[in-house]
């Protein structure tokens, strides 16, 4: 499932399994919009018409009879439909790009999980969240329990700004993507997910993987993340 995030609105389209792939629907975004009637197909035409290359996106296309039918595309055409039908999203995918280009990778991640959440991808990121969290618990709570708490807090002050983010009321627990999912939080999301793996690297680096295996060694490894990152 992909979910936009227009300017008034959001729309989540999931994927069919049609001819071995894994497509999605374009009449639901349009729908989704807000489209109907006529004007579902009727854009669906024009949009067609004004894709520099036709014969790819047909090519690319499935188009399905009947009652459950309609053009099944990829995710790439998914998001041009997007942005054919709404300026600001258009906008966020050149801006997103030009921010890569221009070597300001965080932004880019920031801009693009504003307007786009892949639910697949989240769910993989939650999936390493609730092991991260486990992770940071099993490995210090033999020294003291709050280190492993302390350390998924700051990930989390990292990622977010602050240690309870506004999207996330409370405690940090094994469950904050799904709530940064429910909040269409992307750019949190995607944030997130990038200090996770700083972390975990720093966890799995060859002068601290020693040290995680004596109860003084752990002490002494919080200590470094503690002065390295500021806990």
């Amino acid at each position: 499932m992909l979910t936009f995030n227009f300017k008034d609105k959001s729309v989540t389209v999931d994927t069919h399994a049609i001819e071995g792939q894994m497509l999605y629907k374009a009449q639901d975004l349009l729908r989704g919009y807000g489209f109907e009637g006529r004007k579902v197909a009727n854009t669906l035409t024009n949009w067609k018409i004004s894709v520099h290359d036709s014969k790819l996106l047909e090519n690319s296309s499935i188009l399905i009879s009947g009652r459950n039918g309609g053009t099944y595309i990829t995710k790439r055409n998914l998001m041009k439909l997007a942005g054919y039908i709404d300026s600001s999203y258009e906008d966020a995918v050149y801006e997103a790009f030009e921010a890569l280009i221009e070597g300001r990778s965080q932004d880019a991640s920031n801009i693009a999980g504003t307007v786009s959440i892949d639910l697949a991808f989240a769910d993989q990121v939650a999936g390493r969240w609730k092991d991260f969290c486990m992770r940071c618990h099993v490995d210090f709570k033999e020294v003291n329990n709050h280190y492993g708490s302390n350390i998924t807090k700051f990930v989390v002050k990292l990622a977010l700004g602050v240690s309870n983010t506004t999207h996330v009321k409370g405690k940090v627990d094994a469950h904050l993507v799904e709530k940064l999912v429910a909040q269409n939080a992307g750019a949190a999301l995607l944030a997130l997910d990038a200090q996770m793996t700083n972390f975990n690297k720093a966890l799995d680096h060859p002068l601290v993987i020693p040290l995680m295996e004596t109860r003084e060694g752990k002490k002494q490894a919080y200590a470094a993340l503690k002065q390295l990152y500021d806990i």
